[in-house]
């Protein structure tokens, strides 16, 4: 269950870095990408951090 989460959590984060990257050149749209990349990027960087100070059981 955990190395399901962890790849879960991998695969978010590549599937929005491919989402944005088929957004236009714009300053608009580089705004929403910036944002949408550093979101996806933090659920990953969460659940390492809560894993690494064992703040979550393991499952």
């Amino acid at each position: 269950m955990k190395e399901l989460l962890k790849n879960t959590t991998r695969k978010y984060a590549s599937d929005y870095w491919r989402l944005c990257a088929k957004f236009s050149v714009s300053r608009e749209h580089n705004a929403y990408s910036d944002q949408l990349i550093r979101g996806s990027g933090a659920v990953e960087e969460n659940y390492r951090v809560a894993c690494r100070l064992n703040l979550m059981p393991i499952l």
